[in-house]
């Protein structure tokens, strides 16, 4: 099934929730159960989360080193340019994990977009080895993300690098397209803040809680590419001891990124 057709089936299962009234019906004789489920997907949300928050742990200080490279802040260098960015992407971090333990879902989907476009800029400016994008960048210019996937795709293809029959970027795209969803306000992601129960937008934030326990998954596959990425800068940076460190957390995080593992990766997106 591909993306399209995913989304045609969520809406219409949801729609068809709220049109059999059984979150409804459901209170009529259970009236304090959803604010007892909210009460326990908050609590189990910073359990499940801890994972994803100690890598983050073990790569802040790494990417705050990165300075010690920049000796001045204005330089306009690839490495200048990827630290500043690292520094917006551990800032959006920090939100994600506060958004995520209130229950704000939508906000943190929006956010964890963000992160996705950020890191595929990461790639852009290495393997753009001409330097065009990132000139153009430096000179106040947005540098779309499809831009990012084609560089990468490209890549690939002229390096014979071995895919598991994948399609890099057909998997960038369809994370791509997930998150924009949310991004702009769909319909199928905008039925994920309707509370079932009371059959209205979810003030109380009954459903925020819910699918931001469910979709930690989603933080999962967004960490495991910021790995990926900074494992990257490393490589560029021939910093193979940095590299071996990485990739380790990757390993213990991820597992190895074998066929089935990258199908399991795009599944959780």
């Amino acid at each position: 099934m591909n993306l399209d057709e995913e989304v045609k089936r969520l809406i219409k299962n949801h729609v068809d929730k709220l049109k059999f009234h059984n979150g409804k019906k459901f209170i009529e004789i259970n009236k304090f159960s959803p604010q007892q489920q909210r009460e326990k997907d908050l609590q189990e949300i910073p359990k499940k989360l801890m994972r994803v928050k100690s890598v983050y742990l073990k790569i802040e200080e790494r990417i705050k080193e990165l300075k010690t490279l920049i000796p001045d802040i204005t330089e306009q260098t690839t490495l200048c340019a990827v630290y500043l960015i690292y520094g917006k992407v551990l800032q959006t971090w920090r939100a994600i994990f506060l958004l995520t333990e209130r229950g704000y879902n939508f906000e943190i989907m929006e956010l964890n977009r963000s992160i996705v476009e950020n890191l595929g800029l990461v790639h852009t400016f290495y393997l753009d080895k001409d330097l065009v994008h990132l000139s153009k960048w430096f000179q106040g210019e947005i540098i779309t993300n499809g831009i990012a996937r084609n560089l990468v795709d490209e890549y690939i293809a002229k390096n014979s690098v071995n895919t598991h029959g994948l399609s890099p970027y057909d998997m960038a795209n369809y994370v791509y397209r997930g998150f924009s969803k949310y991004t702009h306000c769909s319909y199928a992601a905008l039925l994920e803040s309707v509370d079932l129960f009371n059959e209205d937008f979810d003030w109380n934030g009954y459903s925020g809680a819910h699918y931001s326990l469910k979709h930690i998954d989603a933080l999962e596959s967004t960490m495991t590419s910021t790995l990926i990425t900074l494992k990257h800068t490393y490589l560029e940076l021939k910093d193979m001891e940095s590299y071996v460190v990485i990739n380790k957390i990757l390993l213990d995080f991820a597992g190895p990124m074998d066929d089935q593992s990258l199908q399991e990766l795009i599944a959780k997106t």
